[in-house]
Order: C-alpha cells, then structure tokens, then sequence
C-alpha cells in the first residue's frame, strides 16, 4: 500500500507540473500549434503539421493517464506514465534537431533556441524516478548526438570540428549536473518533510503523555488489584472474574501502547480503508484526557458509507494537533464539536493555502470550538511551519501545517473558516 501511496504522489505531482497551470499549458500547446503554421509557411515542410500532431496526441495521452490514475497509482502506473513523458519529450524534440541541422540560419537559431527551453523545464522538473531521470539523458544525448553527426562533416576545418564535439558535450555534460543536482535538492527538502512530520508526531506523543499516564496507571491498578483479590477468595467462579477482570485491564494497557507505537513509528505512510466514524470514535478516546472540565464535548458521526483511504496513525496524529488548537483557543471554556460526513462538491473547493481539489464525494472531519476566533492580520500565517501565538514552551507551530500536509497527502485538503463566533477547521478526504 506505501508504494500505492507514493506512485499517488509522483503522478500528482506530475499531473500538477504539467496542468496544473491552465494559461501556461494553453501558451505552451498553442505555441507549438502556431509554431507548425510558422514552420510550414516558411519551408513548405509538410512534417512541420506532423510535429505539431505528434506533439498534441502525446500530451492528450499524457494528460488522460495522469488524470485517470493519480488518485490511486501503483508503481506499474508509474512507470507507464513515466514512458508516457519519453514519448512525449521525444514528440517535442525530434523537430527542433531537424531545424539546427537546417543551412537556414533562421531556423538553426530557432532550433536551437526550442533545445534550450526544453533543457530548463526538464531541470525545473527535477525528477527522482531513475527510469524518467535516464529516459530523459538518453533521449538528450541521442538528439544531441544526431545533431553534431550531421553538422560536423559539413565542416572541413579540424578545429571546427574539435569545437563543436567540445560543446555538444559540454551541452550535455552540464544538462546531466544540473539535473543531479535539482533531483538531490528535492530528495533531500522531501527528507526533510519527513523529519518534520515526525517530529511534530513526537510533539504529539508528548501531548498525550499525560492523559495517557493516567489510563496506564488506572489499568495498572485494576491489574494488581485483581491478581491479589484472585490470591485471597476461595469460591472458584469469583476467583475467574477476578482474573477476567485483570485480563481485561492488561489488554486495555497494551491497546494503548501499541496507539503510541503507532504515532512514535518511523515506517512510511501506509494507506488502508478507514470509516470516518470509526476515526472520530478512536480520536475521542485518545483526546478525553486533554479536554478540560470547561470545555464540553459534542461528537456529531454521520450514518453514510464514509469510507476513505488513509494511514490511521498519520491522520489521528493530525486530528488530535486540531483538538489541542481548538481547546487552546478557549482558556475560558466553551463547546468542542467534532463531526465527520459525506459531502459532495459541484465546484472545486479552495483550501486554507489557495489550492483547490476537484469535485467529486469526500469525507469532511471538522473540529470545531466556540473560541474568538484567528485575527485576521494572522490567518494567511497559520500554515506555515513554526508560526504559533502561543507562549514559549506551549506550541511548537506545527500542528496546523502538519495537519494540511496529511490531507494534502492522502488527495483531499484543509479549510479554515473562522469568526469571532469561533473556528472551523475541516479535513476533506476523497471517499473510497
């Protein structure tokens, strides 16, 4: 399931690198489009129309792939859409070589020109796939290669000759550096994600330590009380219960150990089916002991199929950071209400960052408290990692943001919608 989720990611991110600018990929199809009138009109070459063809068909292709496969992407998925990209890039280039090997200057320079725009978006993309990363040097080093074999018998000076096999290497050597070099860059911000994801996880835990030392103490208590009322009653049916008893208290004792684990845990994420108000069930009872007397609790769990896919330690780790900001945000007591259903969007819904997801049906779990509210000079702020208005030692600033990644992670988002009547954060998740 973790290679599910991570091919998930790898085709979103394409999917949103390629489209996800509406106007750019518009300027850029009707660039070609007007690009091949352009060429046509000037040499006659009717391949001129076959290139902007080829060119059209394979971003159709690409586009339908991705969008069709994104939301639940496998590795084989991946690796298609990756071959996708090949053929895609090899549509683009193969015209532009044509044009530098052109005698026309004009043409050589605008040939030469396309091969450069071609080499900064392959860098701006900065993959990680080892099959797109070689896919996209091998195809480069052979349209370069094609090239300087045609050029060079067209020269008979030596030092010509010497001079263009210097730069077409250097082309290609500096092209492979610098695609390196974007592709570690990016590996090592996603590591870094990582390392804050489970920081603020740890952050979590420390949250929990002290309603969680109590049940542990309470369980403790009902397992040696027991064990000892065992030792000393002699009718044998009571003697049972008692030990029942003990038992029942020790499962309860390792069911919260195994929930610490599970947020204290370093594996990769693991998406798996999740019931919304079985998640709502699981977050009330890790939270009950970080809800002070002043704050009532109201729990409101739809009756519709709310099935979604997730990691449920990831998910609750975030809901609880929601909580604990919502309790914060009322020192003088108040009303928490935490809910989940099913909504379906007619529109594209608009995040707490500017991005939007899609229509479709999602599950939306809110949290929300009848504080007074985010100030709005503050609310374009709350995002961002390590932004907190709380004191020194009571905040580490990462749970909203923490929270935003994790649904942005699983396909859905977060909203915000506060007022001096209170705050309402909602969770969308895409249903299963």
């Amino acid at each position: 399931m973790s290679d599910r989720h991570d091919s998930s990611e790898e085709l979103k991110r394409q999917f949103h690198l390629e489209y996800g600018q509406p106007g750019e990929v518009a300027v850029r199809l009707l660039g070609v489009a007007l690009g091949s009138g352009l060429l046509y009109a000037y040499t006659g070459w009717t391949s001129a129309w076959a290139w902007s063809f080829f060119f059209l068909v394979a971003h159709a292709t690409y586009y339908w792939f991705l969008k069709s496969r994104r939301a639940r992407a496998t590795q084989r998925d991946e690796v298609i859409a990756s071959l996708i990209f090949i053929l895609l890039l090899i549509s683009f280039l193969w015209m532009p070589a044509i044009m530098i090997c052109a005698e026309d200057r004009a043409l050589s320079i605008c040939g030469s020109a396309l091969i450069g725009c071609i080499l900064v978006y392959l860098v701006r993309r900065s993959d990680t796939a080892p099959i797109v990363v070689y896919g996209e040097v091998a195809v480069l080093a052979t349209v370069i290669s094609a090239v300087f074999v045609t050029l060079i018998p067209q020269f008979s000076d030596p030092f010509a000759k010497l001079g263009l096999l210097v730069c077409g290497s250097a082309l290609l050597y500096y092209f492979v550096a610098a695609a390196r070099m974007s592709r570690k860059l990016r590996i090592e911000a996603a590591e870094a994600n990582l390392r804050l994801l489970q920081s603020e996880k740890m952050a979590a835990i420390g949250r929990l330590a002290g309603g969680v030392a109590h049940d542990f103490n309470n369980n403790l208590t009902a397992i040696l009380g027991h064990l000892e009322l065992a030792t000393l009653i002699e009718d044998p049916d009571e003697r049972v219960a008692a030990i029942n008893e003990a038992s029942f208290a020790a499962r309860q004792a390792a069911r919260t150990v195994k929930q610490l684990l599970a947020f204290a845990r370093k594996d990769r994420m693991t998406l798996a089916p999740q019931d919304g108000a079985d998640v709502l069930q699981g977050l009330v009872a890790l939270t009950k002991r970080l809800i002070p007397t002043s704050v009532s609790i109201k729990v409101e769990a739809g009756h519709e199929n709310q099935k979604f896919l997730a990691d449920r330690a990831q998910l609750l780790s975030a809901l609880i950071n929601l909580v604990v900001n919502a309790v914060d945000a009322m020192p003088r007591g108040g009303e928490l209400k935490i809910s989940s259903n099913v909504v379906w969007l007619d529109e594209e819904q608009v995040l707490a960052d500017g991005s939007r997801i899609g229509i479709g049906s999602y599950v939306r779990i809110s949290v929300e408290d009848s504080g007074d509210g985010i100030p709005a000079h503050i609310l374009p702020n709350v995002l961002e990692p390590f932004f907190t208005t709380k004191p020194v030692g009571k905040g580490t600033g990462l749970g909203l943001s923490m929270a935003f990644g994790v649904s942005k992670q699983f396909g859905g988002g977060l909203t915000i919608a506060s007022s001096k009547a209170g705050t309402t954060i909602s969770v969308f998740l895409p249903t299963a």
